[in-house]
């Protein structure tokens, strides 16, 4: 018996027609029969950073699910540092629902990643080949530097120096770090030191202008760390000035610039700065800082009369020399 044959018709190279011969047996495949196609599984193990900029030395959080799980299972936290290799920096156990929940303290710029334990880490990955992820993806995480002080010097006499020393970590060598004040809302860098090898640093600044002013010190960003900065509060720079001090018979009345004058009253008198001028006053470690609410003192070389509540606040007597921030 003579095998069946079907005919289709095909261009050859030289546009002639010609037949194909395929046996019957070789035609298209019943779908029963056909191969399926394999797919990447999804990956099971779910991770998110609940921040992914911390300061050095502080801890991370990172939370997810081992997906079909139905059972405790081990899980391990990695990290990696820029141009480093995989460690473990914590390990626990999911609940029964998958979920897990673990902490570490990272030091430096890195990544995270969360692995099932005892399994080799297999990423995520595509094909009709895929095994399986026992990985999570990996986790951005940035360290801000932490940048210490530990001796400021912020109330200076004009001409004085103001200094700030401390230390720098992750310590490292050559590591710029910036003293900076503002005054009329922009930042001035007036001096810098480079670490030493302990990450320590020593800032100086001199100036003559009286008054006050905001001050930090700023280290800029490296492979290891982001930039950071610290507020140092307030700079005071002082010039001497000749007080004495105001309050019993006066107390209930007005005063030049419509204030109740009261025994508890913290306030300063003065010939001309405008009212509701902040004025810091110093002495002997003490210092208040008070508005101007009242004209005078009308006595030859005196500058300020202080209300007694101000006087009392810096430990004054009757009349002397103070510091003064105006």
């Amino acid at each position: 018996m003579k095998p069946s044959i079907s005919r289709s018709r095909a261009v050859t190279a030289a546009g002639a027609l010609s037949l194909a011969v395929v046996p019957a047996t070789a035609s298209a495949q019943s779908p029963q029969t056909t191969a399926p196609q394999a797919t990447a599984s999804a990956a099971p193990v779910s991770a998110s950073l609940h921040d992914s900029h911390v300061r050095y030395g502080s801890r991370v959080t990172v939370s997810g699910r081992i997906a079909q799980s139905g059972t405790v299972q081990p899980v391990v936290l990695e990290y990696r540092p820029r141009g480093g290799q995989w460690s473990a920096v914590a390990q626990d156990e999911t609940d029964k629902a998958g979920r897990y929940r673990l902490r570490a303290t990272v030091r430096r710029n890195g990544a995270l990643r969360v692995v099932l334990a005892g399994r080799p880490a297999t990423a995520v990955a595509a094909g009709p080949t895929a095994a399986a992820p026992t990985t999570s993806r990996e986790l951005a995480v940035r360290v801000a530097a932490a940048l210490r002080t530990t001796k400021v010097r912020r109330d200076v006499v004009a001409g004085r120096a103001a200094t700030v020393s401390g230390t720098v970590l992750p310590a490292a060598a050559g590591r710029v770090v910036r003293l900076q004040v503002r005054r009329g809302g922009t930042w001035r860098t007036v001096d810098r030191d480079a670490t030493s090898r302990g990450g320590r640093y020593a800032l100086s600044w001199r100036t003559a202008r009286i008054g006050r002013m905001s001050m930090r010190v700023r280290v800029g960003a490296d492979r290891a760390t982001t930039a950071t900065r610290r507020t140092l509060g307030r700079l005071n720079v002082y010039r001497r000035v000749f007080v004495s001090w105001y309050g019993p018979g006066f107390y209930g009345g007005r005063t030049a610039c419509g204030q109740t004058l009261g025994y508890g009253t913290l306030g300063v008198a003065h010939k001309s700065l405008p009212c509701g001028t902040k004025v810091t006053f110093r002495l002997r470690g003490r210092s208040v800082t008070v508005p101007v609410i009242d004209r005078g003192p009308y006595v030859g070389g005196r500058e300020y009369d202080l209300t007694g509540a101000t006087k009392r606040a810096l430990g004054f007597g009757s009349t002397g020399t103070v510091l003064s921030t105006v």
